[in-house]
């Protein structure tokens, strides 16, 4: 075989090269061909491989780690995120509040914000934002900020969209997971919305078009790859949020590796079946499919819900709530019945459990 064909397409010199070796392998150098490594060593050692057509960066002294691999990272909403309200490292209430009546004052009227990242935990005040406050804040805008996944506060202008009012019927506890929205004493809703009552809310925001997701998609991948994340497995999409990953893998702005997982869970009816075959269905293909860089891992699966608000299943009761085990999304008969059945028709299974 010619030499030109064995060459490095990429050689890096003049590092600090963390092999993560258990014997400390010290090296300086690496060669990569098709996106993968083949040498480490010192700089002599690696730049004898070059060919014609290698390429050689110098380090200059920089540190070189191994790219970090994250199992569970929503890469696409950490995009969406990124244009969101900032809450995580805040840390009262009224910090809450200066931040969205910032983005509220470069809002136009009408359109809404969103926000992304308060715990109550970590808040002075040990409560979440109250619908009064947030109306305060952002007057002329629906208000919505989530807390992490199973709840989210919102406020006045949000609900009036919803047609959420103190004559609302709670969601009926029928239905799996149905979760719940909080009133003060006079019966009115106070902002906070837990499990899938999260919906009345954030069913009414205008959803993001296909471009929007690529964009979010391009936003995170620059931020990952700034922070040395180089794959991740992200768990929870549906159709069209998988279409825009493979728009985005084409298009060049996918630059994690990225394995999907279908979003599986939300069920707890007789047309777990149906409801699982139109997705399927929706991406054109029965079995997984992909590349290096972007693949269709699996299903996912949520069978419980989190442990803040005691939703989280248990085999024993919460401390402060004798008679509270936390709550099934479906049954265990119907998990064990999806799993057979996602199983046979040759799909990988990924089980998301708080309890």
């Amino acid at each position: 075989m010619p030499q030109q064909l064995l060459a490095p397409d990429l050689i890096l010199i003049n590092g600090h090269v963390r092999t993560m070796d258990a014997h400390g392998l010290d090296a300086t150098a690496i060669a990569i061909k098709d996106g993968r490594f083949v040498a480490v060593g010192s700089n002599d050692e690696i730049r004898a491989l070059a060919g014609p057509a290698t390429r050689v960066d110098d380090l200059a002294g920089a540190t070189l780690i191994p790219g970090i691999i994250d199992a569970h990272n929503h890469l696409l909403s950490t995009g969406q995120t990124l244009s969101q309200v900032a809450l995580y490292n805040c840390r009262s209430i009224p910090e809450v509040l200066d931040r969205v009546a910032a983005r509220a004052a470069r809002t136009a009227p009408g359109r809404w914000i969103v926000g992304r990242g308060w715990d109550e935990s970590l808040l002075a005040e040990e409560r979440y934002p109250s619908r009064a406050e947030l109306d305060g804040a952002a007057p002329d805008n629906p208000v919505v900020l989530h807390r992490v996944w199973n709840k989210l506060v919102a406020n006045s202008a949000a609900l009036r969209l919803a047609g959420i009012t103190r004559a609302s019927p709670d969601p009926s506890p029928d239905v799996p997971y149905a979760g719940s929205f909080d009133r003060d004493q006079d019966g009115e809703p106070t902002g906070l919305f837990r499990d899938r009552a999260k919906a009345l809310i954030t069913d009414q925001i205008p959803p993001p078009s296909e471009d929007d997701l690529v964009e979010a998609i391009a936003t995170a991948c620059a931020a990952y790859n700034a922070a040395g994340i180089t794959a991740v497995a992200e768990p929870g999409l549906y159709p069209h949020q998988i279409r825009a990953f493979h728009r985005a893998a084409g298009e060049g702005s996918l630059t994690v590796r990225t394995e999907m997982l279908l979003a599986g869970w939300g069920f707890g009816s007789a047309a777990e079946e149906t409801e699982l075959a139109e997705r399927f269905a929706a991406l054109g293909v029965m079995g997984g499919f992909g590349d290096d860089l972007l693949r269709l891992g699996g299903v996912k699966l949520m069978p419980d819900g989190g442990i803040s608000d005691r939703t989280a299943r248990m085999s024993q009761p919460y401390l402060d709530e004798p008679t509270n085990f936390g709550t099934w999304v479906i049954t265990p008969e119907r998990l064990t019945h999806l799993i057979r059945w996602i199983h046979d028709l040759g799909w990988a299974i990924d089980t998301h459990t708080c309890g």
